[in-house]
């Protein structure tokens, strides 16, 4: 995870795919089941890998975008502002995806 979140991260060229990496969503169900851990280390390792994945390679996570927002719903909230302020940050990109493929159709 920590791989995936350093390659997607590299921010040598602003919004392009400086490695490219393929069906990175379909690693979204396994940060699901992290993110339904108990551990807090766990969950914020999570949210900081997903920031980074759909940020970078927003175009892989148009199916998922839906997915993303239920599982985020969880973390927002004013009970770890740390982990709702990862979890915001995954939410903004997400709703750049939603949006930019409402408007293509």
């Amino acid at each position: 995870m920590k791989a995936i979140s350093k390659i997607s991260a590299n921010s040598s060229s602003k919004n392009s795919e400086i490695i490219k990496i393929g069906n990175l969503a379909t690693l979204i169900p396994r940060m699901f089941e992290l993110l339904h851990k108990a551990q807090r280390t766990i969950h914020l390792n999570t949210l900081e890998t997903m920031v980074s994945m759909v940020s970078r390679y927003p175009q892989q996570f148009q199916q998922s975008a839906t997915h993303i927002f239920k599982e985020l719903g969880n973390f927002i909230n004013d009970n770890d502002m740390q982990a709702s302020a990862l979890a915001l940050k995954v939410a903004i990109p997400t709703i750049t995806i939603v949006n930019s493929g409402s408007n293509e159709a």
